[in-house]
């Protein structure tokens, strides 16, 4: 089976955007000598915003406080400062440009919202690459309902057969294999902890991999 087209998760796979976004509530909530575990922060690790843990209503029920539009605006700066010091993830340029020159179609599927993956995009000059870029902007569902992934196979036109899906967390796996694609699961330090749904290959960085040892792989 050939692979016509790859379409890729954003956070936590193409950029590392869920470390700095705990660093910065665990460093909140130690300053209130609260600690913030790696276990409760996993709940919000590709979710959707209506599923997914929010450290603020959490420290709030924990303390009994009320914590304002304002502070919530800083410290959504804190973490946008520290995502914009992020790097590309190890092996992810070098497969979408060796794909790009194969013609193979590139799409992001994406539960985050289209400024966001936008922002970060035009910041590493990635969005030229990209076909497709489906966000929780473009379906009524995020993961781990199929809809994004669906819709990006739509916009590409091509065959599902032919996609393959790479993701980093459960519930976006759980997405791409309900939308009948084969899945690449690129769990970080976070997603490693979570129980995974059966795959076609598991790597612990895109850079140990490349489109002759997909193939040969498939």
């Amino acid at each position: 089976m050939s692979v016509d087209a790859i379409i890729f998760d954003f956070d936590g796979v193409i950029i590392d955007t869920e470390t700095p976004d705990l660093e910065v509530w665990q460093e909140f909530y130690k300053k209130h000598g609260l600690d913030l575990s790696v276990n409760q922060w996993t709940r919000r690790v590709g979710y959707n915003e209506n599923d997914a843990f929010d450290p603020a209503t959490h420290f709030e029920e924990l303390t009994k406080t009320k914590l304002d539009d304002q502070f919530r605006q800083e410290m959504l700066q804190g973490y946008i400062d520290r995502c914009s010091a992020q790097p590309i993830l190890p092996g992810v340029l070098e497969l979408i440009q060796e794909a790009s020159a194969q013609g193979i179609k590139l799409a992001i599927a994406s539960s985050s919202y289209s400024d966001w993956v936008d922002r970060w995009l035009n910041q590493h000059h990635l969005r030229h690459f990209f076909t497709c870029i489906r966000t929780r902007n473009d379906v009524a569902r995020g993961k781990p309902a199929p809809d994004l992934y669906l819709s990006a196979v739509a916009c590409l036109g091509v065959p599902k057969d032919n996609c393959i899906a790479i993701e980093d967390s459960p519930n976006g796996m759980t997405a791409a294999l309900a939308a009948g694609l084969r899945c690449i699961a690129v769990p970080n330090a976070l997603t490693i902890l979570l129980d995974r749904p059966d795959v076609m290959l598991t790597v612990s960085s895109l850079a140990d991999i490349n489109l002759s040892s997909l193939r040969q792989s498939l």
